[in-house]
């Protein structure tokens, strides 16, 4: 395995680890006001505030771009952050945070998908088979399980499988221009325009007003930076190393097993020996995956 794929690896892994604070800042910012539409808004504009001091001192020549890269910055920034973060907090609303959850932990099979139509990335067994076990570990880690589907809303299951196309589209849309821009011009222009696509729901004014307490600021702003610029970040960076699409989806599911770990220390929410095994599955098919991808590259 090449350096650069092993660096691509551990990218993806912490990406997974600090967008599992999204959960953490968000039920904080949550019980201090602010509407899902706004800690979504928050996320976007305060990760390309960070993103822009970040280049403007390190590089400003990176801000330049192509029309065509542009074209790309739009689509990632509308199909990607906003319609993932409107289609996500629709599907809480609807169905709950769990099924939501399960809905969203679909992406691995999508990305799967869109990267063998795509890029002709090949499906391996061992692939499937990984595809499958950390699909199956999500579902037991977030519901232990247990899931009542009676009286559920169809338009709920819906809206949160749109969330996991659109979290699939990102390394998807993202893949053929990252070898042409650097990873945080990317990010940069196209959390601007995930920020503009959603600004008209976000009451910004009342947003303003909500900031002005000092403790809901500091969470703001560390919403913008850790599960928003950093994560991305990391994210961007591995996909620019090469790690295949199929698997990026497995490996970044680190998310969901630490946004677990995180409930159960922070918030004292309910754990199970179900939801442990459902982390377990999760871990072993990431190395799954993994240590067969490093025997063929040797």
């Amino acid at each position: 395995m090449s350096k650069d794929t092993k660096q691509g690896f551990l990218f993806i892994f912490m990406a997974g680890v600090i967008w599992s604070t999204l959960g953490l800042f968000g039920k904080l910012l949550l019980a201090s006001g602010l509407t899902s539409q706004q800690i979504a808004f928050t996320r976007l504009i305060l990760g390309f505030i960070f993103l822009l001091v970040y280049t403007v001192f390190k590089d400003m020549g990176s801000l330049k771009a192509k029309p065509k890269h542009f074209v790309i910055f739009a689509l990632v920034g509308l199909l990607t952050h906003c319609a993932f973060n409107v289609f996500y907090f629709k599907a809480i609303e609807l169905v709950g945070m769990s099924i939501a959850a399960v809905t969203l932990y679909t992406q691995p099979f999508f990305l799967a998908v869109l990267s063998k139509i795509i890029y002709k990335e090949k499906m391996s067994r061992i692939k499937v088979i990984s595809l499958v076990v950390v699909i199956v570990g999500a579902y037991l880690a977030v519901t232990g399980g247990k899931i009542s589907l009676r009286g559920i809303s169809t338009v709920g299951i819906v809206m949160g499988i749109l969330s996991a196309v659109a979290f699939a589209l990102m390394p998807t849309l993202s893949k053929p221009i990252l070898g042409e821009v650097p990873s945080s011009t990317l990010l940069l222009y196209s959390f601007l325009f995930g920020a503009v696509f959603i600004f008209p729901i976000a009451d910004v004014p009342r947003l303003i007003v909500l900031a002005a307490n000092i403790k809901t600021l500091m969470l703001m702003l560390g919403l913008g930076f850790f599960p928003a610029a950093l994560a991305f970040v990391f994210y961007a960076e591995g996909i620019r190393k090469g790690v295949e699409l199929s698997i990026v989806g497995i490996i970044s599911t680190s998310e969901l097993i630490f946004s677990q770990i995180i409930g159960w220390v922070i918030f004292g929410e309910p754990w199970s020996i179900i939801k442990i095994l459902g982390i377990v599955m999760m871990v072993m098919s990431t190395v799954m995956v993994v240590s067969v991808n490093s025997k063929i590259s040797q």
